[in-house]
């Protein structure tokens, strides 16, 4: 049946002279893998032919190609599907290629929101949220990095701040007991009562997890 799926808004580069780039790696990363809602014959094809329009277009995202400040390329993209499909792992694979701070806004068929961020190399999924200005909430998130994965998700939202605290130390100890510290080699520990940072060998590098407090 599927889910359905709508886009509300984008801001996205892929520069021209990474077009190769992005056709090589998606026919090589894909194979034989069966995507949801994409021919992979259709989409092998268009990567072979290095046609970029024609490889978005498979993935049922148009493209807009312009010349502006950033040189010739990708200057946003469209939609065209209508159910969730294999999206995330098409974007995962061109994230490197993507301008750093570059996003996706999607919206679900029962108003969940999300957006695909690009930050260096990478494509994180966060989830949102609609705030109204007049009402203050406390917001308490996790944002973490293993590797070539990574993530940010909202752990509560609560309107007393003693809750949101509350909130915000289980979620610490949680994440102590069932995460990818135990992995970490040599982990440090940095925190006070509204955030708590852990990452590898005294670096805040590509292995590394954080739970803030804040209040929107």
């Amino acid at each position: 049946m599927g889910y359905y799926i709508y886009q509300k808004d984008c801001s996205f580069f892929i520069s021209e002279k990474d077009y190769v780039k992005v056709c090589d790696d998606l026919s090589k990363k894909i194979g034989k893998r069966e995507l949801n809602w994409i021919d992979n014959g259709q989409l092998i094809e268009a990567c072979k032919n290095y046609n970029i329009e024609d490889v978005f277009d498979v993935c049922r995202w148009s493209i807009e190609e312009d010349v502006r400040e950033e040189g010739p390329g990708i200057y946003n993209l469209f939609f065209e599907g209508e159910k969730l499909g294999d999206d995330y792992f098409i974007f995962k694979i061109i994230a490197p290629y993507v301008k750093s701070g570059s996003y996706i806004d999607m919206i679900g068929e029962n108003r969940e929101t999300w957006r695909w961020s690009f930050i260096n190399g990478k494509i994180i999924e966060e989830s949102g949220i609609v705030v109204y200005k007049s009402t203050p909430k406390y917001v308490v998130s996790c944002r973490w990095c293993s590797g070539t994965d990574s993530g940010f998700s909202i752990i509560g939202i609560e309107f007393d701040r003693d809750e949101a605290k509350n909130i915000l130390k289980n979620a610490i100890e949680e994440k102590k007991k069932n995460s990818c510290i135990a992995n970490f080699n040599l982990p440090m520990e940095i925190g006070n009562d509204t955030s708590w940072v852990c990452y590898q060998n005294g670096c805040l590098n590509d292995q590394f997890i954080e739970i803030k407090m804040e209040c929107i």
